[in-house]
């Protein structure tokens, strides 16, 4: 009975033991299993369409029998996990927007809109100068584009920056850029600080190809915007004096003409008016003298009374003169009972 139990004992603890070895077998495989998918992780790269990719080893480029750098096309590739860098660059045509502000030969600032589109042509120099990082690309193009154009439009004054803008601004400026020589010509300008030269062979950006360069639009600050502005309204406020001091002249001018036209008017009026009155009052003693001519006594009567009423028609007036005077003839001795 007693080795019954024993024998119970014994073969429960091997049951036992055999789980428990199980159990650390199923953890060291499963282990195994997450460490060799880490190791494919880590070994498996993918190289996106567009795109080509540097393989970097021990920090240095790997290439090939010829020396030649080592490009990974599109597509899958292994490397040695924790030991290969894999760079992907982007060998797409890259668009590039710009905006800064530039000062022409008289000081008017400007804001300068423009693009430069550009891609990789030589992995090896463009990893070399920037790494493949994009962003650093686009510092660069930045300043250098920023330096060409100072150069071009620091020694033009603004009307001939806008028009040559499509016609040689453009042009120097992207050949600048694509590092062609312009007739070994050197560009000299001064900044603010110091004196900047540069030659158009020599500042071009390694590894890059440029392949289009064009100014989207130029505007000028708020600044100028509003100099421009009050210098037109002055200009326009002093035209506008001119003609209402050109239209006072005028118009003294037309009224003087008018009324010394009419001067002449009246005084021919008047002329005429008093030749009138004087061949009437001719007329009139004409006629007077017609029909009393019988009788003078009566055409002198009628005379007098008119120069009385004339006379005395006026109240404050006072008139001095003798009763024996001819002129009250006719009031002293009234010829009403002869007519």
């Amino acid at each position: 009975m007693i080795l019954l139990i024993n024998v119970n004992l014994i073969l429960s603890e091997i049951i036992l033991s055999v789980k428990k070895e199980k159990k650390l077998m199923h953890k060291i495989i499963t282990l195994i299993i997450i460490v060799i998918l880490m190791m494919c992780r880590t070994s498996l790269c993918i190289v996106n369409e567009g795109h080509k990719a540097i393989l970097v080893r021990f920090s240095k480029i790997v290439r090939d029998k010829n020396n030649n750098i080592k490009l990974l096309e599109p597509g899958l590739h292994f490397k040695i996990p924790f030991i290969d860098i894999i760079t992907s660059i982007d060998n797409r045509i890259h668009t590039t927007n710009i905006k800064n502000n530039f000062f022409s030969k008289e000081g008017k600032e400007i804001v300068l809109d423009f693009y430069i589109k550009w891609r990789v042509n030589n992995f090896n120099d463009y990893y070399m100068s920037t790494k493949g990082d994009i962003l650093k690309t686009e510092m660069i193009l930045n300043r250098k584009s920023n330096d060409i154009l100072n150069i071009h439009i620091a020694h033009s004054y603004l009307k001939d920056v806008i028009n040559d803008l499509k016609s040689h601004l453009t042009k120097d400026v992207y050949n600048a850029l694509s590092n062609i020589n312009i007739e070994n010509k050197e560009l000299t300008a001064k900044s603010i600080n110091n004196n900047l030269k540069f030659k158009n062979n020599t500042i071009g950006m390694s590894g890059i190809e440029i392949v289009d360069m064009n100014i989207n639009n130029i505007e000028l600050t708020n600044n100028e915007l509003n100099c421009i502005f009050n210098r037109i309204r002055n200009k326009h406020k002093l035209l506008a004096q001119k003609q209402i001091l050109k239209g006072k002249e005028e118009s003294k001018k037309i009224r003087m003409q008018a009324n010394y036209q009419a001067d002449l008017i009246m005084n021919e009026a008047k002329i005429k008016a008093l030749i009138i009155k004087n061949d009437n009052d001719v007329k009139i003693a004409r006629m007077f003298a017609d029909h009393f001519k019988n009788d003078m006594e009566f055409y002198t009567f009628i005379r007098s009374l008119t120069a009385y009423k004339k006379i005395f028609r006026k109240k404050k007036d006072l008139i001095v003169l003798s009763l024996d005077s001819d002129f009250f003839k006719y009031i002293k001795n009234p010829l009403i009972n002869k007519y």
